[in-house]
């Protein structure tokens, strides 16, 4: 049986599948997991509820700690993709909220649910979304705009860059989800793993490099970044970039910006 997203937003464990390190076990806050009987939800129906954690720039640096990972709610119930909030720096101006993860099956099957536009993705709820063309990921981010009533894009190539650099403070790259083969064996990168797997970087974002390619923008073009699951790990780094010219891949997928007012 198929879940939907509930208004409140309650954490739950996330499934196991794609891979053995697991979200519950990196003290998710919220996967995007359906939960049963929550049909008004799913069909936006019910009532918006106010976010407990709404995202404001004094957040901005500590999406490492649970309590500033922040969200926004629908019209009609339901919630977003946890967000963490980014300081300015460099050739950032100004703070933005990203994607703490990549965009699960399970936010963009809320989306297929509530417009009939696509079809519920057929893999494990808790692994990024790919399979979509650049078209499908902006018509998601011109809904999600629509029901959260804020501005949500595509990341550009500095916002992505400077989101991932973390100010230094990168992550572990022993724990990515790219291809490492050991004796003609491959041990990682088999396929894709959930999206809170692995380790955060200093503020907070999961699963940047590997895993499932990132879409920015980069002026009237758009950019892979960070490698996949698909590429060796030499080349799963944070300058990873490739031209994508927009059709859906089984490798690429996308991570969320909201616009802070």
């Amino acid at each position: 049986t198929r879940e939907v997203t509930n208004a409140a937003g309650s954490a739950a464990a996330a499934p196991q599948a794609g891979g053995s390190r697991s979200a519950a076990a990196n003290g998710s806050t919220r996967l995007a997991a359906a939960r049963p009987g929550q049909v008004a939800d799913q069909a936006g129906a019910g009532p918006r509820l106010a976010s407990q954690v709404p995202c404001e720039t004094r957040l901005a640096g500590y999406g490492r700690r649970k309590q500033a990972v922040c969200y926004d709610t629908f019209d009609g119930g339901g919630r977003g993709p946890d967000l963490v909030v980014i300081p300015a720096g460099g050739p950032v101006a100004a703070p933005f909220a990203i994607g703490r993860t990549e965009l699960s099956n399970a936010d963009y099957a809320t989306y297929c649910t509530r417009t009939g536009r696509c079809e519920w993705p057929a893999a494990n709820p808790d692994n990024p979304v790919t399979g979509i063309s650049l078209e499908d990921a902006r018509n998601y981010l011109s809904w999600l705009s629509q029901v959260t009533g804020v501005k949500y894009r595509l990341p550009t190539n500095e916002e992505w860059t400077h989101a991932v650099q973390a100010d230094g403070k990168a992550a572990d790259t022993g724990s990515i989800n790219c291809s490492i083969e050991i004796g003609g064996k491959k041990i990682r990168g088999v396929a894709l793993d959930v999206v809170q797997s692995g380790k955060a970087n200093g503020w907070g974002l999961y699963n940047y490099l590997g895993n499932a390619q990132e879409w920015v923008a980069s002026g009237d073009a758009v950019l892979a970044r960070g490698g996949a699951y698909t590429d060796n790990v030499s080349s799963c780094t944070p300058d990873a970039s490739r031209s994508q010219g927009g059709s859906a891949d089984p490798a690429t997928g996308l991570r969320v910006v909201r616009e802070l007012q």
